[in-house]
């Protein structure tokens, strides 16, 4: 949700208003005309309080607000009601090198994704001190030194070691740990309201939502009581743009709330609580239709301007929220879409009507079938 801040008039006057006022407030007998000393040494003055005024003062007064602050003002916001932004995580790979028997790899030396035309190089440094074995081969976990996904990338394509003298070969032969963005200001905002909202406390629903959102990874949660039996929860997770969550997010937020030996009350949880944490799962909806394309489009291209179109409302669809995919709503985006004159024949999931949600699905694109009317 965004936020339109009413701006109180006098932080809106332009350079003009403000230097016609001090024109009609000069003392009597003096020249005002453009050109003449008084009006060159009052609008320089001017412009600048205009500056102060439309730039500066507006933003101190929006930085001020919880639903206008951004970046370190919305962190102060956070932090006074005791919701802090969620730093994001650094991905580790674990690293297979070959090279030379007892070939020392220290500690701290840098291994990288080589640079493209497209894509800068992405770093990661070594965690441990290895000695390549007799067999000519070793193993060792490196962490990105950026955090988030940008760490998060394919197997065998960190391939270069610095100062390899000795080393053969290097690539990243699985994930260890992946690597999660810094919340965004609007997943924070959305935390904070929420809890301003919905006050936690008691290990209520409001509660168990807070603890799972204070993750990383974690932007929604539904929270099941005694889903199977008295003192049972569940808590089912999405991640950011309304997606599913790793199993690694799922164990976090396990072991977070409820860690081993489960049902003591060692963590956020009451004693006797029986956890269960699972992610969402995608409901993909496949949707043909039928169009009349604009003049001067080719069918080809309004199916990507649609496919696109499509893909980010369905990220907009909030996963706490959201019980239903709208089958008008769904035609309203293929009509708004660039080369689209009109459309028949819409279905989803092969029929003509909504598509009701279960309690732990979360819906997104499927396949997309466009043809000419």
């Amino acid at each position: 949700m965004s936020y339109e801040l009413q701006i109180p008039d006098y932080l809106t006057e332009s350079a003009d208003d403000i230097h016609a006022r001090m024109i009609k407030e000069a003392p009597k007998g003096i020249n005002t005309v453009e050109g003449d000393m008084f009006w060159n040494n009052t609008r320089p003055l001017a412009e600048e309080l205009a500056r102060a005024k439309n730039i500066a003062l507006i933003n101190a007064l929006k930085m001020g607000i919880t639903q206008t602050a951004k970046d370190l003002y919305l962190d102060l916001k956070g932090e006074a009601q005791g919701i802090i932004r969620k730093e994001g995580s650094y991905a580790v790979h674990k690293l297979k090198i070959t090279g030379q028997a007892d070939t020392i790899i220290r500690a701290g030396r840098s291994a990288y994704v080589p640079a493209t035309d497209d894509v800068d190089s992405v770093e990661f440094i070594i965690q441990d001190t290895v000695i390549i074995s007799d067999e000519g081969l070793v193993y060792v976990n490196a962490k990105c030194t950026t955090i988030g996904t940008a760490g998060n990338v394919k197997l065998g394509k960190i391939s270069i070691l610095d100062k390899s003298d000795g080393i053969s070969s290097i690539e990243n032969i699985s994930i260890v740990s992946l690597g999660v963005n810094s919340e965004s200001d609007g997943d924070y905002l959305n935390r904070i309201l929420d809890n301003a909202a919905n006050p936690a406390g008691s290990a209520n629903k409001a509660h168990y939502k807070q603890w799972a959102k204070e993750c990383d990874g974690v932007t929604g949660c539904k929270v099941i009581s005694t889903w199977n039996g008295p003192n049972t929860v569940k808590c089912i997770l999405s991640g950011a743009n309304n997606t599913i969550v790793e199993d690694s997010i799922v164990t976090t937020v396990k072991k977070y709330i409820d860690p081993y030996p489960e049902y003591t009350g060692s963590g956020k949880a009451p004693v006797g609580a029986t956890l269960t944490v699972v992610s969402c799962v995608k409901n993909n909806i496949n949707i043909a239709v039928k169009i009349v394309l604009c003049e001067g489009y080719i069918i080809s291209d309004v199916t990507n301007f649609i496919t696109t179109d499509l893909k980010s409302y369905f990220s907009t669809l909030d996963f706490e929220k959201t019980t239903y995919v709208s089958y008008a709503k769904i035609g309203n985006v293929i009509l708004k879409s660039e080369g689209v004159d009109d459309y028949t024949d819409l279905e989803l999931n092969g029929a003509k009507e909504n598509i009701i949600l279960q309690t732990n699905e979360i819906a997104a694109m499927g396949t997309l079938k466009v043809s000419e009317e």
